[in-house]
């Protein structure tokens, strides 16, 4: 992720990049855990699900949340910086969803950042509304009328549907293993990596900075092999694509690193026993 948005900023010669990132993410970014957070009654609810779901979308750098004077401060651990680009984008797609459940130009009363400031802090303080410091202990946002700003009313609460979501999200999160788990880690690197052109040893362990041996070692001692692991990934992956009915099986086929439909429709059918048009329309009865 780091190096993406280094790249992008590079490459796209943005200073700011990590302003106009956050805000371009929605509610549609996020699969179900948006549709989570958008059926919240409130601002305080949806704080308090995206605590909890958080790992569905990111194992790195949790949120955290604390009473300080009056305020609400959503912040992040100095042992979790990720740097500027990173911090930039997270603090601002979290305003920007708030602005966007809302329909209100809210924002937070104060805005620290732990890197250097920038030759023009305009564009921050211009977004965000306030005061905006830098080299400071940790990344934080702060909201002094918290009680009113957790009070405010998202614009589209659907209960039925926050049912049906937040149970399908526990679900997910169930599935999940530690964040310190050898195995979940390497899964998380097999899913980034698989529409970059398939799975293979050598490019996961590459991306995991360790040797294609000491991968398959280390896979061994959990009784794992990578083919295997590999095929699990790929199939969960599958089954998360098809759910989302503005994939085609042609875009699905490419995210899971297949150059032809044909050989993803081989491979799902293995798996689950029918082929993946089957498979979305029975979903979708249900």
């Amino acid at each position: 992720w780091i190096t993406l948005l280094e790249t992008a900023a590079k490459t796209l010669n943005d200073p700011v990049l990590g302003l106009h990132l956050g805000q371009t993410l929605s509610v549609h970014h996020l699969g179900e855990l948006g549709y989570v957070l958008q059926s919240s009654d409130n601002l305080g609810a949806l704080l308090l699900r995206w605590q909890k779901f958080e790992r569905l979308v990111s194992d790195v750098a949790p949120l955290q949340m604390r009473l300080e004077q009056g305020a609400v401060v959503l912040h992040w651990a100095a042992a979790d910086y990720l740097g500027a680009l990173a911090d930039e984008t997270a603090l601002v797609s979290m305003v920007h969803f708030a602005r966007q459940v809302t329909g209100l130009m809210i924002g937070p009363s104060a805005v620290h950042f732990v890197n250097a400031a920038p030759a023009d802090i305009i564009p921050y303080t211009a977004f965000s509304q306030c005061p905006v410091l830098f080299e400071q202990a940790e990344c934080a946002m702060y909201f002094v009328s918290a009680i009113d700003s957790l009070s405010l009313p998202l614009r589209q609460p659907d209960p039925s549907l926050l049912a049906m979501a937040e149970q399908q999200a526990l679900a997910q999160l169930q599935q999940l293993q530690p964040t310190t788990d050898f195995v979940q880690t390497v899964r998380a690197c097999m899913a980034q990596q698989a529409a970059a052109g398939g799975l293979n040893l050598v490019t996961v362990a590459q991306a995991l900075y360790v040797s294609p041996r000491t991968l398959h070692r280390k896979l061994a001692q959990h009784q794992l092999n990578f083919r295997d692991l590999c095929e699990q990934v790929l199939q969960h992956l599958a089954r998360q694509y098809l759910a989302d009915p503005r994939l085609t099986l042609t875009e699905i086929a490419r995210l899971l690193g297949y150059s032809e439909l044909s050989a993803f429709t081989r491979a799902f059918s293995r798996w689950e026993g029918q082929s993946p048009t089957r498979f979305r329309e029975n979903s979708s009865a249900q």
